[in-house]
């Protein structure tokens, strides 16, 4: 508007992997405008969605206010109803509880004794109802790396995982995984776990540590994880070393969103503790009526926080 732009939507090409067929995908990354031009903002999201050549559109972090905008031009949630679940585990109770209170207000004496009579309280439930994880199984071994450090196997691996798989997944070439993670420049905050047995990989983890955040919690996000084959053990082994990364990194919490249910089931085994978001953030919209239709299966979907911009580098 007279030369100066006074709204924005970003956008991220991206290439997925569905039933061994390569599809262009978009996600969407930031959306503001200005106030005085909020009425506009159904255009810059029009504009997303008429882009030629793309198979795919997502987002993956929509607020309930661009989820309305996004399900009027015929995006629709992911189906996977407990998307929007967070499930989360305390590393630190009373820095989480001063937190906590803080950010409901509280002030003073009344701050600090209540802040540590609930972290005492919420370190007992914690002990009582096995929330605090042990050391990972002695039956493999956990290397941990940065993302810059994966190498040829990582792309092998993948390679296994994917094919015939029914799932769409993310490209994780290691291309793709250093762009996302730590491109030039960038602060490195994302840690790889590699869970190995007999020499050979067997899954990975990788955990995003945060240094701040808006409500002011330090959080560590497990950004991506991929176990194959299947194994339940090897999952629980990552959770594990995960928890362990977290902390070491001074992180209050670790959390958890999205990944297919048989990993969340393996999560649960773990008693975290959970939060919904107010809205299922992740919407999609496929340009072939076929491709829309078979996404339809939440078993089509490998749905996780690597997708579009909520681990995206800072």
């Amino acid at each position: 508007a007279a030369g100066q732009i006074v709204g924005f939507l970003g956008n991220i090409p991206l290439l997925c992997e569905f039933q061994n067929k390569t599809l262009a995908a978009s996600a969407t990354c930031r959306l503001a405008v200005e106030p005085a031009y909020r009425s506009s903002t159904p255009l810059l999201v029009t504009s997303f969605f008429r882009q030629k050549d793309v198979d795919l559109f997502l987002n993956t972090t929509a607020t309930p206010a661009a989820g309305k905008i996004v399900t009027a031009l015929r995006a629709v949630p992911l189906p996977q109803p407990d998307y929007g679940k967070v499930l989360f585990r305390v590393l630190r109770p009373r820095k989480f509880m001063n937190t906590v209170f803080r950010k409901v207000g509280a002030a003073g004496g009344f701050a600090a004794t209540g802040s540590a009579i609930a972290s005492v309280a919420l370190h007992c439930e914690m002990a009582l109802r096995g929330r605090t994880p042990k050391s990972h199984s002695k039956q493999f071994s956990i290397k941990e790396i940065s993302v810059s450090e994966m190498g040829p196997e990582f792309a092998g691996f993948w390679s296994e995982a994917i094919s015939g798989s029914p799932r769409l997944f993310s490209d994780r070439s290691l291309e793709v995984m250093r762009w996302h993670f730590e491109p030039p420049g960038s602060t490195k905050l994302a840690r790889v776990l590699a869970c190995y047995g007999s020499d050979r990989l067997l899954g990975y983890a990788i955990v995003r540590h945060e240094s701040s955040s808006r409500d002011g919690v330090q959080r560590s996000l497990i950004a991506d994880l991929m176990v194959h084959p299947e194994d339940d053990n090897v999952v629980d082994s990552l959770l594990r070393a995960a928890h362990g990364s977290a902390n070491s990194a001074g992180s209050e919490v670790l959390e958890v969103l999205g990944f297919p249910s048989y990993l969340r089931e393996c999560m649960q085994k773990l008693r975290p503790y959970s939060r919904n978001y107010p809205a299922n953030p992740y919407f999609y919209k496929a340009q072939d009526k076929s491709l829309q239709e078979q996404l339809a299966n939440e078993n089509a979907w490998y749905a996780c926080p690597f997708d579009g911009d909520a681990t995206l580098w800072p």
